[in-house]
C-alpha cells in the first residue's frame, strides 16, 4: 500500500481513522455520479450479494450506519417484550439504546482485560429466567473464548446477536466472526475495516429476519407483495410497491456508497494484513513493558482483523501517556463508551447483577491507538516509542 506523503515525526498528524481511498474507489463513485442515480439499485444488490458470500451467510442488508444495522436487526429479531438481553460493559451506546427503545432490558456484565470480551463468569452470574439473548461485542476486533459464550447461549436457549462493527474480516476456527448468531452488524464508517464513508450492514442466515430488516429499512414497505398479499386488504393494483406492513424508516445508504463498498470489499484481505502488521509492530515494541501495561490479546482459535490497538495501564499514568501522544500529534480514543453502566444516559436504565471491576479499570486506565492500514511501519514505531517514553 502506497504512502503518498513523507512522514515527519511530531509534525504529521497520526490519524485515528480515515478511508483508504484510491483510484478504483473514485472511479466507481464517478461512474454512479455520471448516471445521476442516487437510490440503491444495481450496485446495492451486487454489494449485498458479495457481502453475504464473503461472510458465508444467506443475506446482507445495507444500511446507512452500523448503529442503524444493529437497531434494525434488533427490531427484526422480535425478542419477547420486557425480556433481558446480556451485554458487555465494553460496548458502544447505540445498541443499548436500541434495546431500551424496543422494550428490552439490557443486563450489563463485566469484560476481560486484554481481549475486552464478555466475561464468562460474569455472564453466568447474570442470566435469569427472563433472559432472551446475549449481545456479543468484538471490541477492537478482538475475541475471547467464543465457544464458551455460544455453549452458554445454547444451554439456556438464548439468541445470539453479534456486534461485529470492529471485527469484520476476523474468523473463529476459519468461520467468519459475525456468522454465529441470529444476526450480526458491521459498520462501514470511515474508521472501520472497509468503508463507504458512512454505512452499515445486517448479516443473517435467517431469510425471514433479513427480509423483515429490509422492510424496516425501506420505510416499512412490503418486500414481496405477490407472496404476502393475502390479508393485506383491498388496494388498487398500482399500489403493490406502496404497501407498508412495518413501522419503518428510511435507513438506506446511497448507490454510490455501494459502488465504493464493492471496491473496498475486494481489498479486505489487504487491509487485514496491513492492520495485523501494524498491531504486531506495536506489540513487539511494547512487549518489554508488560509489567506496566496490559497489551491486547485474542484467543488462539481466532484470526482477528485488528480495528485498533487497545492498551490498559497498570498504574495511574493514563493522563501522562495521553498527554505525550497529544504532544506528538498522535490521535487516540477512549475504548468505546468505557463502562457503559456508568454513562449518564444508561446508569439508571440498565440492570447490573455482578461487579464490573474490569470495566471500571478500562474506564480509567485504558485507551486505544490506530493500526490503520495506511500507517507505515515507521509511523507505528513512532507511536510505540511515544508510549514507551511516557511509561518509562
Amino acid at each position: 500500500m502506497k504512502i503518498k506523503k513523507a512522514f515527519i515525526p511530531g509534525k504529521t498528524r497520526v490519524l485515528y481513522g480515515g478511508v483508504a481511498f484510491g483510484k478504483r474507489e473514485r472511479k466507481a463513485i464517478d461512474r454512479i455520479l455520471d448516471m445521476n442515480w442516487w437510490g440503491l439499485h444495481t450496485e446495492g444488490k451486487l454489494f449485498e450479494s458479495e457481502l453475504a458470500k464473503t461472510q458465508g451467510v444467506k443475506s446482507a442488508v445495507l444500511t446507512n450506519s452500523g448503529s442503524s444495522a444493529l437497531d434494525i436487526g434488533i427490531r427484526a429479531l422480535q425478542l419477547r417484550p420486557g425480556s433481558e438481553v446480556i451485554v458487555p460493559a465494553c460496548t458502544f451506546p447505540t445498541p443499548i439504546a436500541s434495546l431500551i427503545n424496543h422494550g428490552l432490558k439490557p443486563v450489563v456484565v463485566d469484560i476481560e482485560l486484554g481481549n475486552y470480551f464478555i466475561s464468562k463468569k460474569s455472564l453466568e452470574k447474570s442470566i435469569s429466567k427472563n433472559t432472551s439473548a446475549i449481545l456479543i461485542v468484538y471490541a477492537a476486533g478482538l475475541v475471547g473464548n467464543l465457544e464458551d459464550v455460544l455453549r452458554i447461549a445454547k444451554q439456556n436457549n438464548l439468541k445470539v446477536i453479534e456486534d461485529n462493527c470492529d471485527g469484520f474480516g476476523g474468523t473463529w476456527k476459519g468461520k467468519m466472526l459475525g456468522s454465529f448468531g441470529e444476526f450480526s452488524a458491521i459498520s462501514t464508517h470511515a474508521a472501520h475495516i472497509i468503508s463507504t464513508g458512512e454505512g452499515g450492514v445486517v448479516f443473517s442466515d435467517n431469510s425471514n429476519l433479513a427480509d423483515r430488516a429490509k422492510e424496516i429499512r425501506d420505510w416499512g414497505r412490503i418486500l414481496d407483495f405477490e407472496n404476502r398479499k393475502k390479508g393485506i386488504g383491498d388496494f388498487p393494483a398500482d399500489y403493490r410497491r406502496y404497501i407498508y406492513s412495518e413501522l419503518g424508516s428510511n435507513l438506506k445508504p446511497l448507490e454510490l456508497q455501494a459502488a465504493m463498498g464493492r471496491v473496498q470489499l475486494t481489498r479486505l484481505q489487504e487491509f487485514k494484513k496491513a492492520r495485523k502488521r501494524n498491531a504486531e509492530i506495536l506489540k513487539k515494541n511494547l512487549s518489554k513493558y508488560e509489567d506496566r501495561v496490559i497489551l491486547p490479546s485474542h484467543h488462539i482459535k481466532a484470526d482477528v482483523c485488528w480495528y485498533t490497538f487497545p492498551i490498559t495501564l497498570k498504574d495511574g499514568s493514563r493522563k501522562k501517556v495521553l498527554d505525550a501522544l497529544d504532544k506528538r500529534n498522535i490521535e487516540w480514543r477512549p475504548i468505546l463508551a468505557g463502562n457503559i453502566a456508568r454513562q449518564p444516559a444508561f446508569e439508571k436504565k440498565v440492570i447490573v447483577r455482578d461487579q464490573l471491576d474490569n470495566a471500571d479499570q478500562l474506564l480509567h486506565r485504558s485507551f486505544w491507538v490506530s493500526v490503520h492500514p495506511t500507517h507505515s511501519p515507521e509511523v507505528m514505531k513512532f507511536v510505540a516509542n511515544a508510549i514507551i517514553e511516557a511509561i518509562s
